[in-house]
C-alpha cells in the first residue's frame, strides 16, 4: 500500500509542483542492505519518477540508512549533507543546506471587534438611552419597533466595539501547549546548549532526562486537553469537535467560473424545491385527514388564540438559548443576555405584538442560507446533493420558540401527536424506534407468532418531504 500511495503522490508532486521539490523524513527502508527487496523497489520508483536519494551512511544506532532527502535528479538543491552524532534520539540528525529561497512569511488582513475592552457602562447607558427615545414614539408599527431596534443597536455596537483591522503572521497553532511546556522546553534548550558546549557525559545524561521529560510531558497534555474537551462537549456538538481535531471541512461546493452565478443557481434551486413542496402538499387529497385517522378517532377541540407570553416567560427563552449570533443581528446574542434586564421590556413587546397581530416581522423573514452536502460521498457537482442551512436572527427564534411552546403545550394536552412518532420530537429519536420495532418482534416471537419484517427505501421520499 506505501509503494501505491506513494507512487500516486510522487506522480502529483511531479505534474503539479512547479517549484524545488525536496521530500524528507524517515522512510525505515534499510537503502544500505544491497539485498533488502523493499530498499530495492523503492529505489526502482525513485528511478521511475526521476528522483534522487542524497544520504550516505548510518542514520540510525543500528547501523542503517532510514532517514532520506529526495529531490528531482535535475535540481541542484540540496549541498554540504552532514549525518550528526545521535544525542538521546534512536535516529541521527541529517542536516543540510537547501539553494532556495527562504519564501516570505505569510499575512492576513483580518477584520475584528475588541469585545474585551468592551465599555458595559456606556454601552448600557447607551442602550438606555436609545429604549429611552423608542418609547417616546406614538404606537409605532411592528415592522417600525424592528427597524429602530436593529438600527440603534447597531449604531450603539459599532461605537463601543468598532470595527478595526490588523494584518497577522499566519502561524500553526497547538491549542494545547501551556506555560508548563514552554517552562520544560526552555530548559532542554538550556541543557543541550551546556553539552554540545562542554561535550561531558553528565552533561549529556542531564539533557537526555529532560528529552524524555519533555517529550512524557507534551503526550500527557495533550491527552489531558482533548479528554476534557470531548468531556465538556454534549452530544450535538462531538461530532463537530472531532471533525475540528482532524481539520475535516464539510465546505464543499460544486465546480465554478463564477461565484456570483454559482449562488444565483442555488437560490433558483432552493427556491424551486420549496415551491415543489407546497404544491406537493396542497395538491394532496391526504393532508386534510391527518388527525382523522389516529387511534382516538375524531377529538374535537380548538386553539383559538394565542396567549402573549410574559416577560419572565421570554427571559426563560433567551437564556435558553445558546450564545450563537447570525450576521443580520445588530448585535451579539451574548451581549444581548449580558443586557437583558435593559432589554428585555422591548424585546417582549416585539414579541407580543407579533404574537397579537398575527404578523412575523418583515426584517426577520431574511435568512443566510449556506448550501451544504448531505453526504461526504455524494458528487458534490450535482445540486440536488445539497440541503439549504438558514441561519436566521436571534429574535426570529425568540418569537417561533414562543409559539412553538404554546402550540406544543396545546398539542400534548389533547393528545393530538402520533404515538408512534420517531423523530422531531423529545425523546421521540429513530433509535426509540428501532428499541420499539426489536421489542415488538422478540415478543411476538415469544408468543409464538409470526412476524415479516418490510424495509423500504425511503430515501427519494425524504428527498422530497
Amino acid at each position: 500500500m506505501f509503494f501505491e500511495e506513494f507512487s500516486q503522490l510522487a506522480e502529483i508532486l511531479m505534474e503539479d509542483c512547479t517549484h524545488p521539490l525536496a521530500v524528507v523524513g524517515d522512510f525505515n527502508f534499510h537503502l544500505d542492505t544491497p539485498n533488502n527487496q523493499d530498499a530495492l523497489k523503492f529505489n526502482d520508483l525513485l528511478d521511475s519518477m526521476n528522483l534522487v536519494q542524497h544520504v550516505k551512511g548510518s542514520t540510525h544506532r543500528r547501523g542503517h540508512t532510514l532517514d532520506l532527502i529526495i529531490t528531482r535528479r535535475e535540481e541542484e538543491l540540496t549541498a554540504n549533507i552532514q549525518v550528526l552524532p545521535d544525542v538521546y534520539s534512536d535516529h541521527k540528525v541529517v542536516s543540510c543546506t537547501m539553494n532556495a529561497s527562504k519564501p516570505p512569511s505569510s499575512k492576513v488582513l483580518t477584520t475584528f471587534r475588541s469585545t474585551k475592552t468592551l465599555n458595559a457602562t456606556k454601552l448600557q447607558s447607551d442602550i438606555n438611552d436609545a429604549l429611552l427615545k423608542i418609547d417616546s414614539v406614538s404606537k409605532p408599527s411592528l415592522d417600525h419597533l424592528m427597524s429602530l431596534y436593529n438600527r440603534d443597536l447597531k449604531d450603539i455596537y459599532d461605537t463601543v466595539a468598532p470595527i478595526q483591522s490588523r494584518w497577522i503572521r499566519q502561524r500553526s497553532q497547538a491549542p494545547w501547549y501551556n506555560q508548563d511546556l514552554r517552562q520544560v522546553k526552555r530548559e532542554k534548550r538550556r541543557l543541550e546548549r551546556k553539552f554540545k558546549k562542554s561535550g561531558l557525559i553528565v552533561d549529556q545524561q542531564q539533557f537526555e532526562l529532560k528529552c524524555t521529560e519533555y517529550n512524557s510531558l507534551i503526550e500527557t497534555t495533550k491527552a489531558h486537553f482533548y479528554k476534557s474537551k470531548i468531556e465538556q462537549t454534549n452530544r450535538n456538538q462531538l461530532f463537530r469537535l472531532i471533525d475540528g481535531f482532524f481539520m475535516i471541512k464539510n465546505t464543499v461546493l460544486p465546480t465554478y467560473d463564477s461565484l456570483e452565478q454559482l449562488t444565483e443557481d442555488f437560490n433558483d434551486f432552493f427556491i424551486n424545491k420549496i415551491r415543489d413542496i407546497r404544491n406537493e402538499l396542497s395538491d394532496s387529497s391526504d393532508n386534510t385527514q391527518l388527525f382523522h385517522n389516529m387511534e382516538k378517532g375524531n377529538i374535537h377541540c380548538e386553539f383559538s388564540e394565542f396567549i402573549p407570553p410574559s416577560n419572565k416567560n421570554v427571559k426563560d427563552i433567551i437564556t435558553s438559548f445558546s450564545n450563537k449570533t447570525c450576521a443580520l443581528d445588530p448585535i451579539p446574542t451574548h451581549i444581548v443576555k449580558d443586557n437583558i434586564n435593559l432589554l428585555l421590556p422591548f424585546i417582549s413587546r416585539i414579541v407580543r405584538q407579533s404574537i397579537a397581530t398575527g404578523v412575523f416581522p418583515a426584517s426577520l423573514k431574511t435568512s443566510l442560507v449556506r448550501p451544504k452536502l448531505k453526504k461526504p460521498d455524494l458528487d458534490p457537482d450535482l445540486l440536488v446533493n445539497y440541503r439549504p442551512i438558514a441561519n436566521i436572527p436571534f429574535l426570529s427564534k425568540v418569537i417561533e420558540k414562543s409559539v412553538t411552546i404554546q402550540v406544543h403545550n396545546y398539542m400534548n394536552r389533547h393528545g393530538l401527536f402520533p404515538s408512534l412518532q420517531s423523530a422531531y420530537r423529545k425523546h421521540h429519536s429513530t433509535e426509540s424506534a428501532l428499541l420499539r420495532v426489536s421489542n415488538d418482534i422478540l415478543r411476538t416471537l415469544d408468543s409464538q407468532g409470526e412476524v415479516i419484517l418490510v424495509l423500504l427505501d425511503l430515501s427519494a421520499a425524504f428527498d422530497t418531504i
